[in-house]
């Protein structure tokens, strides 16, 4: 099963291989139509060489490799058909409908900043090209409007996808946070777990380094809800929070993965070192009482430390040894940590 970041990165390696070859199409479908119809070899063969570059990008997509270039010198190629095609002199001022479509297209691949330089260096090279043409009345006869109409379009239709992108991307950011959080406690949940783990492989692939978690569970938390009631309970989990995130670094990971229990990723950690932040969590909650409706209520976590490696190669492997050695600490009398050896 992918990791919610690698579920990610295969949807926008899918979108920009589509994206390529449907260019690729579209080119080869009017080459032949500009050579044997309309008699303009000029843009037929930039054409045929555009689906070709295209097609072969796709090809070297798929075979794994870098997305952005790709997607970079895919716009490119694309571009500079449009821009053969506006510019050539033998089109009519139908084809203008083509140029105005090809700043949406960088927003949709590219992102936000990219597609926004990309679509300005297209539109500024139409633009130019054409105030030429308008003024040397060359073969395609432009008016001096030509421009003024051809940067209009160009320029609205760049800003009404650059707004419409960073909305959309920020829509996106905000849904893909509270996919990812914790409501009651504000950390991430099991899904923000598995995402900040694969990143975090990610990392470890291209510079190895040590990975532990750390697996916490409450001790005798039914009781407090029983006694106390579940807003008591969901204090006492919010407290948890609270002193275990004052004590991490700012690259680990705290997550609420079930009801009272809390799972910590700790990136360039070996196992003696996960132990040791693992029993300062455990003395600081011991020692840190909350003020609840009954009076003071104190509260003991027992948890189970793992480190990745080729035992545990995975996160599923992984996070079962941590919570095989949760059990453990349970099974020995609770408040306390269990280490895999």
């Amino acid at each position: 099963m992918l990791s919610p970041h690698e579920a990610r990165d295969r949807h926008r390696h899918d979108v920009i291989t589509r994206s390529l070859l449907v260019g690729a199409l579209l080119c080869a479908i009017f080459a032949p139509f500009d050579f044997f119809l309309t008699g303009y070899w000029v843009d037929a063969t930039v054409e045929a060489l555009g689906a070709a570059t295209l097609l072969a990008l796709g090809v070297f997509l798929r075979r794994g490799g870098d997305r952005l270039v790709a997607a970079l010198i895919g716009h490119i190629i694309g571009g500079a058909v449009i821009l053969t095609v506006v510019l050539g002199g033998k089109a009519q001022d139908a084809v203008f409908s083509w140029a105005v479509l090809f700043p949406v297209l960088p927003f949709f691949v590219l992102g936000q900043r990219l597609g926004l330089l990309v679509s300005i260096v297209f539109a500024t090279t139409a633009t130019v090209g054409v105030t030429i043409l308008a003024v040397l009345d060359g073969a395609q006869g432009f008016s001096w409007i030509a421009p003024f109409n051809l940067a209009g379009a160009l320029a609205g239709c760049t800003v009404l996808a650059y707004f419409y992108e960073g909305t959309r991307a920020k829509a996106a950011r905000q849904l893909e946070t509270l996919a990812k959080s914790d409501p009651l406690t504000g950390l991430a949940n099991r899904r923000g777990l598995l995402d900040a783990f694969g990143g975090a492989v990610l990392t470890r692939s291209r510079a190895p380094h040590r990975l532990s978690l750390l697996v916490l569970d409450l001790d005798h938390f039914k009781s407090i809800n029983d006694r106390y009631g579940h807003e008591a309970g969901d204090g006492v989990l919010c407290h948890v929070a609270h002193v275990i995130k004052g004590m991490i670094r700012a690259n680990d990971l705290i997550a609420r993965i079930g009801g009272e229990e809390f799972a910590l990723l700790l990136p360039d950690t070996d196992l003696a070192g996960a132990r040791e932040v693992a029993e300062k969590i455990r003395k600081a909650i011991e020692s840190t009482a909350l003020i609840g409706p009954g009076g003071s209520l104190s509260v003991t976590v027992s948890i189970g430390v793992a480190e990745l490696d080729p035992q545990y190669p995975d996160f599923a492997a992984l996070f079962s040894s941590a919570d095989h050695r949760l059990y453990q600490a349970k099974k020995a009398g609770r408040n306390r940590v269990s280490a895999a050896t």
